[in-house]
């Protein structure tokens, strides 16, 4: 299983970076990979607004909140979201949220059993 290390702790990611297991998330994390994600000079007070909402949101409701829904919470227009999370919403601000993109795992306590049968 690939891994990340920052600041001599090392975290288990998938393939892709996101985490594996989404209550191994620290502060440490999102420092780490925000340079992986094209994010220079550190994580400012409009990043760090963003990722608590979306892991607030992610602990009362077991889901990731929409980009809609984050950008209206945030107050920022979509376009202000690119800028901060230049690799997008969901493979950079939940990423850095210790999210992942994987649907199944994200959403699924609103996915049709179906869908988890044919994976």
């Amino acid at each position: 299983m690939p891994s990340f290390a920052f600041q001599s702790k090392t975290y288990e990611v998938d393939d892709w970076g996101f985490l594996v297991r989404t209550q191994d998330w620290d502060e440490g994390f999102a420092r780490g990979m925000a340079s992986e994600l094209g994010i220079t000079g550190g994580l400012t007070y409009e990043h760090w607004g963003v990722i608590a909402y979306i892991r607030s949101r992610h602990a009362k409701t077991g889901e990731c909140p929409p980009v809609y829904e984050a950008a209206r919470h945030c107050h920022f227009k979509l376009h202000e979201l690119k800028r901060l999370f230049p690799t997008g919403y969901l493979r950079g601000a939940c990423k850095l949220a210790g999210l992942t993109f994987m649907e199944e795992q994200v959403h699924s306590s609103w996915l049709p059993a179906a869908r988890f049968l044919s994976i």
